[in-house]
């Protein structure tokens, strides 16, 4: 298993916290610079998509095969926690234009159907049949999409696809008369506009009317056919009081409808106030579900703030140790065995660990270890960010495409007076911070470009100094390398290789001005007799 595997079957037999900040500090800049590439730039979305990959790990890790490659996982989950997050940023937008163009559209309705009324008839009679009465039925009827598709046989969804394109041909007919619209203006002005209230009253004076006429024509044609026969005086009076009942029921009905047109005012002054509660209600419920939206990121906020608080006290102990190893002092005397302890270890293993924020240009040095009697072996190490052919460059310039990294070493062996009186001379003391006679070290320093320069120069020209090896490696971003400088040797019966080496794990940070360098050096030496 990987480190990061059994980091995180540590999390999921025992629920670790170490273990799981562990994972965070190893993957949080790759979470992180993902996912700003994923959201065109904006940190905070960024910082957001981060945190919710992390708290989806902690949610599903036990979902998760033992032999996940968590790198991937995780690169694979931050793209798509990205793409949901921009489609829902998106849909946020939408909304809020769709309830700008409504209110416009709500607005300007009357305005629109000014200008649609005059040539309105005209255009709908040129639609197809099928088309001519879905649009009257819809909007001149007002039927609801359910009747629509009943009165022409078709179901609800289909009558509501055939309502959207007679809407469509409307408006292209409207446009080849001169009239810009768009078929959901039409659809907002047609709702609104095309039916009105008729005068209270009319409906009733023309039934009376119709049915007067009616009795009238009955009248001419009873005339026409008894022509030849002459009216009696009864016949003439009978026929006069017909007249005058039917007349007078005009007149009663007349009346009634004044009465009823007070009723209708008062209705539809109703009916539009009920229609400004409606209006308000939709606006009431899109701001609702904003609150909910607003409420649920809290939640998931709040979710996140376990892991966020899980990264930052993992940068924090980095720091620390980083501090503590600056201000550390000389190195402890190496111990030596008491008599009667025990046989000595035929190889000796030195181990300098350093986690390093190396910036553009700079070099690391570690190690600092004691490989013969004065002399001490020294790592410099640069690391370069360069394209697919092998050319420095930056991140930016990348664009988006996955980075390299040469990483380029320099094995010196330094006696120790060296370190003592001629790098003191060039102010790089820093450097004799390195030596040590322990078997384990944090210490690390970091040296500018020119600082550097000056350093490789002085060495390669100071007599004892041993320049052992220059090896240059070629490595993906977030890949480990290994470099050394090694000869194989048998000791007490094995085969041994001996000699420094390093295994170095590079990555790119997210602003793309520096190279975190997670190294571990070793040196194997025979022990001395």
């Amino acid at each position: 298993m990987t480190d990061s595997q059994t980091l995180l079957a540590d999390y999921l037999r025992s629920g670790s916290d170490v273990a799981f900040r562990e994972l965070v500090n190893r993957y949080i800049d790759l979470v992180y610079s993902t996912a700003l590439r994923l959201v065109d730039g904006n940190r905070q979305q960024a910082e957001d998509v981060a945190q919710k990959v992390f708290v989806d790990l902690a949610r599903t890790a036990r979902s998760l095969s033992t032999e996940v490659k968590l790198g991937g996982w995780l690169h694979r989950h931050t793209c798509f926690v990205a793409a949901k997050t921009m489609r829902g940023e998106r849909r946020r937008q939408s909304r809020e234009r769709q309830a700008v163009a409504m209110n416009a559209l709500h607005d300007n309705s009357e305005a629109d159907f000014s200008r649609v009324g005059p040539i309105l008839d005209e255009a709908i009679n040129e639609l197809a049949d099928a088309d001519r009465a879905a649009i009257l039925l819809r909007f001149f009827e007002q039927q609801d999409f359910r009747s629509v598709g009943a009165a022409i046989g078709i179901t609800e969804d289909a009558a509501r696809m055939r309502v959207t394109r007679a809407l469509e041909k409307l408006q292209e007919m409207l446009m080849n008369r001169g009239v810009t619209t768009t078929a959901g203006a039409l659809s907002v002005a047609l709702s609104s506009n095309v039916v009105q209230a008729a005068p209270a009253g009319l409906a009733i004076a023309i039934s009376a009317a119709a049915a007067f006429a009616g009795a009238s024509i009955v009248s001419s044609a009873t005339a026409s056919a008894t022509k030849a026969i002459a009216m009696t005086t009864l016949q003439k009076a009978f026929f006069t009081t017909v007249l005058v009942v039917a007349a007078g029921t005009v007149l009663h009905q007349v009346r009634k409808s004044s009465a009823l047109e007070a009723q209708l005012s008062t209705q539809q002054n109703q009916h539009a106030s009920l229609t400004d509660a409606l209006a308000q209600s939709g606006r009431d419920l899109e701001e609702a579900l904003r609150e909910l939206d607003a409420l649920r990121l809290r939640t998931e906020n709040d979710a996140a703030e376990r892991v966020r608080m899980l990264g930052e006290v993992a940068r924090l102990r980095r720091q620390i140790a980083e501090a503590s190893a600056d201000r550390s002092g000389p190195a402890a005397p190496p111990i030596t065995p008491k008599p009667g302890a025990g046989p000595v270890e035929p190889v000796q293993v030195f181990v300098a660990n350093a986690d390093a924020r190396v910036p553009m240009g700079q070099t690391l040095a570690v190690g600092g270890w004691t490989t013969a009697e004065g002399l001490r072996t020294i790592v410099l190490v640069k690391p370069t960010v360069v394209d697919e052919s092998g050319n420095a460059t930056t991140v930016d310039a990348l664009g988006g495409r996955p980075g390299q990294i040469v990483l380029e070493s320099q094995f010196f062996e330094i006696p120790d007076d060296v370190l003592d009186e001629t790098l003191s001379a060039l102010n790089l003391a820093s450097i004799s911070k390195l030596k040590t006679d322990g078997k384990a070290t944090s210490s690390h320093s970091l040296f500018t470009s020119d600082e550097a320069d000056l350093l490789l120069k002085t060495l390669k020209a100071t007599s004892g100094v041993n320049l052992l090896s220059t090896p240059r490696i070629l490595t993906p971003d977030g890949t480990q390398a290994a470099l050394s400088v090694t000869e194989n040797k048998v000791v007490a019966g094995r085969e041994h290789a001996l000699g420094p080496s390093l295994d170095v794990e590079p990555r790119i940070t997210a602003d793309g001005s520096s190279v975190n360098l997670t190294v571990v050096a070793r040196l194997r030496k025979e022990s001395s007799p």
